[in-house]
């Protein structure tokens, strides 16, 4: 029984990177770089240190520090929608480096259709569904690649 309960905290806290590749030219790099650049003044986690620092940077949140993870992503929750597809920095370190629309009017989208996975969950609601089933289970939530083992 204790091995199952812990392959379902695995599934449950896995949930935040089920389709999504790591710095590996996918989108979550993208997420985290437009994250910090659109809603930072003062440099990478200074705002969100939970999110960037410690899941970004770390892949992993210790049970500690999810009900902040929590209050970030539901700050993001608001304000994210508010960008546009013009407003995603595809590198933190390459700021320039952009989205390129053929066209013009595409730069306008929402930046959350561009940050959704092929079953249409974007980023947000990912992250929150993973955050608040880490809280339930009290299980660290990790970035981990997805293998057919997992």
């Amino acid at each position: 029984e204790d091995k199952i309960m812990d392959k379902v905290k695995q599934i449950i806290t896995y949930l935040a990177v089920d389709c999504i590749g790591y710095k590996t030219g996918q989108k979550l790099w993208p997420f985290f770089s437009t994250v910090s650049k659109n809603f930072e003044t003062n440099g990478w986690g200074r705002k969100f240190p939970v999110l960037l620092q410690h899941l970004c940077d770390n892949s992993k949140v210790e049970i500690k520090d999810l009900l902040q993870l929590k209050q970030e992503v539901e700050f993001l929750c608001e304000e994210f929608p508010k960008l546009k597809i013009k407003d995603i920095i595809l590198d933190f370190d390459n700021p320039e480096k952009k989205l390129f629309c053929e066209n013009q009017q595409d730069y306008e989208l929402p930046a959350l259709e561009f940050f959704a996975n092929e079953n249409g969950f974007n980023y947000l609601e990912i992250f929150t569904s993973a955050v608040n089933d880490a809280l339930e289970v009290q299980f660290p939530l990790e970035i981990k690649q997805m293998t057919s083992e997992d």
